[in-house]
């Protein structure tokens, strides 16, 4: 963001002709999306610039391995952080003036540059996973005066943005009944994703092979659940699979359990979930997932916990399977069962890839680029989720 200014304060063409600007957080999620909607927007021949803001701003110290949790202090820092913008708010716009539209992904980055943004003529908008009440409730913070505080420095920062895109309903339901903001102001813009380039994806026949491939994806380990299917795993030495753990490490004395440790993205979606039978996210804390998606792509299909957005991805034993949050007999009851029938795992698998074409990014963000753009037409070509749907 630093070399970004600097280049607006010695360039004298930068000029809002439809350039997009996209800025990133260093979150994995929401760096993802920025790329993502940045190749979309290339492809649609707008020029864009994607800059990310404040990368060390999101280095935190690990989770408390007993705990999935977000410390309230944690948060208290964490959101002071985002709050010291790299530049004054006069600074930003003089930047944001140049493009035709800015889309910032990320409640953390918006915290620290949505003021800038304030009445501009550009078009903006606000990409967020998760609101505070949402935060408070997933993490179990108290009514303290902190909370309350963010939520207020929350809704002054989507106010100041003309759009605010939600990436589950999850989300956007909080967004409108928690948060306070006009229905027509947000759109749920979902988790996209592109089909990998290989032979097994979009419905092709999946791999047939012996032994099933399982793989958990993400970090840290404890928040997103390896440990609950390695302990899984230990309980059955009988059966014939091999965990694979991508992102975090989980140590692990059983012969079946391979890590990869950190996988670039590419190489993820490309290669790695391609070769895997079945995606298991055994998650304590999540606001959606896109690696669902993407493995949906491949034709894997995956069998998850229902927190967050994520019961929106998956068509329960159809194109996956959703486990209660927390239940971890639930969760042995499912794999057990579906290790014993791997044709179950297959027709699942064609079933995903058929119900990802919903999620493509073309569909997805392609809409979205070209009102930062200033073409014509709505911000979103549908509303995939109905609002209702998280009202219970």
């Amino acid at each position: 963001m630093a070399a970004l200014l600097r280049t607006a304060a010695t360039e004298r063409d930068l000029r809002p002709d439809g350039r997009v600007l996209i800025v990133g957080s260093g979150v994995s999620g929401m760096s993802v999306a920025a790329r993502m909607m940045g190749s979309v927007a290339v492809d649609e021949g707008i020029e864009t610039v994607i800059a990310f803001h404040r990368g060390a701003a999101t280095r935190q110290r690990a989770l408390r391995p007993q705990s999935a949790r977000l410390d309230i202090i944690q948060a208290m820092r964490h959101q002071r952080r985002w709050l010291r913008t790299v530049a004054p708010p006069a600074k930003l716009r003089a930047v944001f003036d140049r493009f035709a539209g800015v889309v910032i992904c990320g409640p953390g980055p918006l915290l620290g540059m949505a003021a800038a943004l304030q009445d501009s003529p550009t078009r903006s908008l606000g990409l967020i996973d998760v609101t505070v009440p949402l935060h408070a409730d997933q993490n179990g913070w108290p009514d303290v005066a902190w909370v309350r505080r963010a939520a207020r420095a929350e809704r002054a920062a989507l106010a100041a943005v003309d759009h605010v895109g939600a990436i589950s309903s999850w989300c956007g339901w909080s967004l409108v009944h928690d948060v306070g903001l006009a229905e027509d102001r947000v759109s749920v813009v979902a988790l996209s994703a592109r089909r990998p380039h290989t032979t097994r994806s979009w419905g092709t026949e999946p791999r047939s092979s012996e032994p099933l491939r399982l793989i958990v994806v993400g970090q840290p380990a404890v928040r997103k659940g390896m440990d609950r299917v390695e302990r899984w795993l230990a309980a059955r030495p009988d059966v014939s699979v091999e965990l694979h753990l991508a992102g975090a490490t989980y140590a692990s004395p059983d012969r079946r359990v391979i890590n990869h440790g950190a996988v670039p993205h590419e190489r993820l979606v490309s290669e790695l979930l391609p070769s895997m039978d079945l995606l298991v996210h055994p998650t304590r804390r999540d606001q959606s997932s896109r690696v669902i998606v993407e493995a949906a792509m491949a034709g894997v299909p995956a069998v998850a916990m229902a927190v967050g957005g994520i019961p929106e991805l998956i068509h329960h034993d159809r194109t996956g399977w959703l486990v209660q949050a927390d239940s971890r007999a639930e969760l042995a009851r499912n794999l057990d069962a579906l290790v014993a029938d791997p044709d179950r795992i297959r027709r699942a698998g064609l079933a995903a890839a058929r119900w990802a074409e919903a999620f493509d990014a073309d569909l997805t963000y392609g809409p979205v680029v070209r009102w930062l753009a200033g073409w014509t037409g709505g911000i979103a070509g549908r509303r995939p989720y109905d609002w209702g749907l998280h009202e219970q």
